[in-house]
């Protein structure tokens, strides 16, 4: 191994927390300085150290040497120790101290310091004060370099000897020499596995009790984080055995040892079959765990109190006719036993269950993949866009009668007639429990209310009209294309530049305008220099005109009535306002190549004196997933003396996430500032009241995941759920409630679906950190919650010891509503609760027939059902148009597969753009893992650029414009366990950068990038819970020990439009076949019996 050694000439970069540095080092005998990276805990400029490692290559930062091991050399001569003394690593000695000291004892210095340090007083100007800084600082520095010494010559990298020696202190290598498995049960990261390494190299024996007991203890451990919450005694036996390569009776002998330390708990098992006793052994957190589930559960079904008591002489009939005419929801049979067993039973599980409706006037329009319809025109089955361009199926249509009109005025004019009840998915601001500020913090996030509530919003403050906002439109409304005599951008150019009579000119000076104009004509046409300055004509050649032939685009002119049209009488034709996407979006160019504006700020903006044009202009930027808002302003002009009024000019002022796509000129293009582009995904709501009218009213409920069609003039508005009208019910009563799911993002769906605030377990639960464990809830036995139910939203990813604490702080008499599908995969933690409650018959279930949320006839839920069932999934290439497989079984072309689909492949042909496709991989790591796609994946979609900065953070490359996921909930940051996000900013000056996350900035420093992966692919567990456009799986068998059915299922129920694997038919079948996941060692359902 390459050896280096010399004196740090400065430190760059220093982590104190893993001990990470980046230093510059003058190997000794050379005058130049070299780049050292690696974890040195303690190392100070003017030290002199010796290096093990290997040379590297730093794209960015050139050659370095990446360290290994290292150690401290003590300097030999007086120029040295003084440099050395003089750096800082002593406390109380600067450089002139420095200097002093080495003048008065020269080479023998440091051992003066370290033998006799009373000497220093001999030294002008230092003092006892200071000789006890001295000899306190240069003890510790010693200890460090012992304690570091000890453990890396017993095979300790620097980097776990960094985190040792954090944990222990001084007594890290006391702790190391008698007892080096305590390492894998008190620091995070550190295994058996490693502490066996450091053991094995101190001489500790192959059979020796403490090392048999630690490897049982380890096995336990790895089956608890596969999912059991017990293992039988025979099977661990064997399996610690075969780990530890030892004879059985030891593992056994180590077991009893393990329960009389009570590590572990040893029972019968409920199934023993009396021949030979079966014994279940737990870890013992496990064990009270389990007791606790089953005993806490058993008392809030036996309870005698009941707190929603109410419900038991309900008037049903009466309630649930009441549930209807406010939400406009008729319950099915199944949703009306749901709602009544969970307010009637104490506990109950609820599986399954689409949305349903909200209501508008008949007359309302809403958006359908063909244009427009009114809400009277609708019928089950139908298919409405939501605002992503998606496909959405109408589930119900409930006619309302006769209901009060209100009015919802936008800040760009967009008005949408609703009634009272009509639900809003908005953006305004929350108040949030923040536990480490003990505090609710005023935050800002998305919400589901009610058109009355945001009118009490404003009656009661104002300033709400500057926080309430509504989600716009993405760019994707995909009308059809359309076949157009006319190329979109060159009738953008005409109706912003162009004279229309007889024949057609523009005016430009510009010669790029002209030059793309010319490439879009047709071959029998061109675009040459008129009489007058500036003005070019489009015409046919002149051999064509000896032939007589009609110019087609005055043919297309005269058809949409604009031949002969001044400029304040323009408008933009129906069938190009209604074309594809990049034909809306050429169109766009053109008119604002034409007379669109950037000014000084960045910002855009059209003009023109066409009151028709300008809101056409205006629709189009609405269906491009912009904002667009219109002023006028009267013009004067000055002839002969007098000032005269000319015509009125309108401004449409321009917001969009992209403003660089809307137009064609790059000297445009480059003055787009896109931090003026403030709040482009979301239109204020800047008034809201009743009017003096009815209307019939229609009530529709679709099966988009968010609950959100598109209405009038592209406005965004939602669905109601099931759920939704339990609350209602609830709310009627005056009982009290609370939302909660075990992450993030589930809770902050549950919130948006029900609007009310939904929190995670652990805010509920008022999570703090400290305690043995590492935290402590504050709501428990002895301080429950104050709330008559308790509604759990994606219940089946409830592990066992997070239902414990939650149990626990549930009072008495309460009602626990456990919502959620247990044919998704189970847990991340041991146990499987919501299959252990509905497996024991204890608790009331209520199964809905609707668990999918694609549209009807769709191949991803026929084969979704199938995979369920344990059959194979179909793919029919000549009839299935959302789901497909990409055969291959080598793991190294399946990679290059899918960077090929996400890249090319489904933007091609099916217009989804690869930031709406997520890769779901069964396992980390493989060639088809979600570490190896992510590098190429990243290198794909995010290469390096000039414009792009990027930094290395140990492996990983942060890239601006880098897809990022959350991997912990930050309550401080309002950021969650699964959160997707894109960097918008890195600053490496700063050393920080920014995620937008659900339309936010949310900024870390360099030192938390910890809590970020990136997420060009993620893992199917991390997933679970959230819904994307359209999922690329490779699935091959590379992954034959994680392929299991449930996975298969829940990586394609993720997808709402299209579902693409990449793989073998035969690691289907693998995967279709093994339901061994479903079967976790658990006594939960005996216990419950």
């Amino acid at each position: 191994m390459p050896t280096l050694e010399g004196a740090i000439e400065r430190i760059t970069f220093h982590n104190e927390e893993n001990g990470y540095t980046v230093a510059r080092l003058i190997p000794d005998g050379k005058d130049y300085e070299v780049t050292v990276i690696g974890n040195m805990l303690g190392v100070q400029v003017g030290e002199h150290v010796r290096l093990e490692g290997e040379w590297t290559v730093h794209g960015q930062y050139g050659r370095q040497f990446k360290v290994e091991r290292y150690a401290s050399v003590l300097p030999a001569t007086a120029a040295g120790i003084e440099k050395y003394l003089g750096s800082g690593l002593v406390k109380g000695v600067g450089p002139v101290t420095a200097k002093r000291i080495v003048r008065k004892f020269g080479v023998d210095t440091l051992t003066v310091i370290d033998e006799t340090p009373e000497r220093l007083r001999e030294v002008l100007g230092v003092g006892p004060k200071r000789v006890g800084q001295i000899k306190s600082a240069w003890h510790e520095q010693r200890q460090i370099r012992e304690v570091m010494v000890f453990l890396q010559s017993h095979g300790v990298s620097p980097a776990l000897a960094v985190r040792i020696y954090k944990q222990y202190g001084d007594g890290a290598a006391g702790v190391v020499r008698n007892d080096p498995y305590r390492l894998a049960r008190d620091i995070h990261g550190i295994g058996f596995i490693t502490a066996d390494k450091i053991a094995r190299n101190l001489g500790i024996a192959p059979d020796a009790p403490e090392r048999v007991a630690a490897g049982v203890a380890y096995t336990l451990s790895k089956k608890a984080d596969e999912g059991h919450v017990y293992v039988p005694q025979g099977e661990l036996v064997q399996a610690s055995a075969k780990l530890l390569e030892v004879a059985e009776p030891l593992a056994a002998a180590a077991i009893d040892s393990l329960r009389q330390d009570e590590q572990v708990r040893v029972e019968p098992l409920a199934n023993s079959t009396g021949l030979a006793e079966e014994r279940a052994v737990y870890l013992t957190p496990f064990y009270y765990g389990e007791i606790g589930v089953a005993g806490r559960l058993r008392r809030l079904m036996d309870a005698v109190e009941d707190r929603c008591f109410v419900f038991r002489s309900f008037d049903w009939p009466q309630g649930l006719a009441v549930v209807q005419r406010d939400t406009g929801l008729r319950l099915t049979a199944q949703q009306q036993a749901a709602v009544r067993t969970a307010l009637t039973e104490r506990v109950t599980v609820l599986t399954g269950g689409p949305g349903t409706g909200k209501a508008q006037p008949v007359h309302a329009k809403v958006l359908t993949p063909t244009g427009w319809a009114t809400m009277a025109d609708v019928k089950v089955g139908d298919t409405l866009l939501a605002p992503d361009g998606s496909a959405t199926k109408v589930l119900g249509v409930f006619p309302q009668g006769v209901r009060p009109v209100w009015e919802v005025e936008f800040e760009d004019g967009r008005v949408v007639e609703c009634c009272e009840d009509h639900l809003w998915r908005v953006w305004t601001r929350t108040s949030v429990w923040t536990p480490t500020k003990k505090k609710k913090v005023r935050q800002r996030g998305w919400r589901t209310v009610t058109t009355k509530e945001i009118a009490q919003w404003y009656a009661r403050n104002r300033s709400e009209v500057q926080r309430t906002a509504v989600p716009v439109v993405h760019d994707a409304m995909p009308y059809q294309e359309q076949n157009l005599a006319i190329p979109p951008y060159v009738m953008g150019i005409i109706l912003a530049e162009g004279h229309l009579g007889r024949g057609i000119t523009v005016s430009t000076s510009d010669e790029d305008m002209v030059q793309r104009i010319q490439t879009l004509l047709p071959g029998n046409m061109h675009i040459l220099p008129a009489t007058a300055k500036y003005t070019y004509r489009i015409s046919l050649y002149a051999g064509y005109k000896g032939q007589r032939q009609a110019n087609p685009f005055l043919n297309e002119l005269r058809r949409c009535g604009l031949l002969g049209k001044r400029s304040y009488e323009k408008f933009i034709p129906d069938r190009y306002k209604r074309a594809g996407l990049q034909q809306r979006y050429d169109l766009l160019q053109g008119v604002l190549d034409g007379d669109g504006h950037v000014d000084c700020h960045g910002a855009m903006s059209f003009t023109s004196t066409s009151a028709q044009l300008a809101k056409d202009v205006q629709e189009l930027v609405w269906s491009l997933g912009g904002i667009a808002t219109i002023s006028s302003r009267q013009t004067t002009y000055t002839y002969k003396g007098e000032k005269r009024q000319g015509r009125v000019s309108f401004t449409v002022r321009i917001r969009h996430g992209n403003g660089r796509r809307l137009f064609g000129l790059a000297r445009k293009q480059q003055r787009i500032n896109p931090d003026s582009q403030y709040a482009w995904d979301r239109v204020k709501i800047v008034s809201i009241q009743a009017t003096e009218r009815s209307a019939p009213m229609m009530c529709i409920a679709v099966d988009h995941p968010a609950q959100l069609y598109v209405t009038d003039n592209y406005i965004v508005t939602h669905n109601t759920t099931t759920m939704r009208s339990m609350i209602r019910l609830l709310d009627a009563t005056r009982r009290s409630y609370v939302l909660a799911s075990p992450t993030g993002r589930a809770a902050k769906r549950l919130g948006e679906a029900t609007g009310k605030e939904a929190k995670t377990i652990h805010r509920l639960l008022e999570w703090s950190p400290g305690g043995a464990g590492g935290f402590t809830f504050q709501r428990n036995e002895e301080n429950p919650l104050d709330v008559d139910m308790v509604i759990v939203d994606e219940a089946s990813m409830l592990d066992l010891l997070l239902t414990n604490h939650l149990l626990k702080a549930i009072p008495p008499g309460a009602h626990l509503l456990l919502v959620g599908d247990i044919d998704q995969l189970p847990p991340v933690g041991a146990g499987n609760v919501l299959r252990d409650v509905i497996d024991s018959g204890a608790a009331a279930v209520v199964r809905l027939d609707v668990i999918f949320r694609q549209a009807a006839g769709s191949f991803i839920i026929e084969n979704a059902h199938r995979i369920n069932r344990g059959q194979m999934p179909e793919w029919r290439p000549e009839q299935s148009q959302d789901f497909f497989l990409f055969q291959t079984d080598d793991p190294e072309r399946a990679a290059e597969l899918v960077v090929e689909v996400v890249q090319e492949r489904i933007p091609r042909r099916f217009g989804i753009p690869a930031s709406d496709v997520q890769v779901l991989s069964p396992m980390h790591r493989g060639a088809v893992g979600v570490a190896a796609l992510n590098e190429r994946l990243q290198a794909a979609l995010n290469p390096p650029a000039a414009a792009r900065p990027e930094r290395r953070i140990g492996g990983r490359i942060f890239r601006l414009g880098d897809r990022l996921m959350q991997m912990r909930n930050n309550y401080d940051k309002d950021v969650f366990n699964g959160d997707l996000g894109q960097i918008v900013a890195l600053d490496l000056v700063e050393q920080s950068l920014a995620v937008r996350i659900d339309g936010r900035a949310v900024p870390y420093e360099f030192l938390e990038l910890d809590e970020l992966v990136h997420a060009y692919a993620v893992s199917v567990h991390k997933s679970q819970g959230s819904e994307f456009p359209a999922v690329v799986v490779p699935i091959t068998t590379q992954h034959y020990m994680m392929l299991q059915r449930n996975l298969l299922y829940t990586a394609v129920t993720r997808a709402r439009k299209l579902v693409v694997l990449v793989g073998s038919p035969r690691a289907v079948a693998i995967a279709v076949n093994n339901n061994k996941i479903a079967d976790r060692y658990s006594a939960l359902a005996e216990r419950l019996r």
